[in-house]
């Protein structure tokens, strides 16, 4: 029989081998232009995708925004926007796709999206839900938006953990004997 502690110490070092977190991130910032008009900027982080980033969608909650107009795009990127509906209802949307651009590669991030909308809820506006596209319009990717320049919670890394794991376990071994 193995002793409990040699199997404790092989299920918590598996943790050291774990796949990291890959994402499409999405970061915004917003600034108020004044009489409920805000700017979004966004920049696109591609964590995941192997073939890249080559369209995206954002979505404008119809209860919290109106009249989204677009202010700029990136170079060789086509964007658009369609606003809110109250009457069917439906979201607003602000997306964009490549045009003579490359798709954004693993591991790059490009800025310069900006829509500007109305917000008609109350204190600031936050984040959106996006989805992200291949070449066939098949979602690959979805979340909500970021807000950039925020501080991370700091986490321990993984060997952190385990070392700690594994003081507190011995110290329960020595009390047992």
């Amino acid at each position: 029989m193995v002793p409990k502690i040699i199997r404790t110490l092989v299920i918590t070092s598996l943790f050291l081998f774990a796949a990291s977190s890959k994402a499409v991130i999405i970061e915004y910032d917003v600034t108020d232009l004044g009489g409920g008009s805000y700017q979004y900027d966004y920049t696109v982080i591609n964590d995941d995708l192997v073939a890249g980033v080559e369209e995206f969608s954002l979505f404008f909650d119809y209860t919290l925004f109106t009249s989204l107009s677009l202010d700029t795009g990136p170079t060789g990127w086509l964007t658009y926007a369609f606003n809110p509906d109250l009457g069917l209802p439906d979201d607003g949307l602000y997306g964009a796709f490549i045009d003579l651009a490359s798709p954004i590669a693993l591991g790059d991030m490009l800025g310069g999206f900006s829509v500007v909308a109305q917000y008609i809820g109350a204190g600031m506006p936050g984040s959106q839900f996006f989805e992200v596209y291949d070449i066939g319009f098949n979602v690959v990717a979805a979340g909500n938006t970021q807000r950039a320049n925020t501080a991370d919670v700091a986490e321990p890394g993984a060997l952190a953990l385990l070392l700690l794991g594994l003081a507190g376990l011995s110290r329960a071994v020595r009390r047992r004997v």
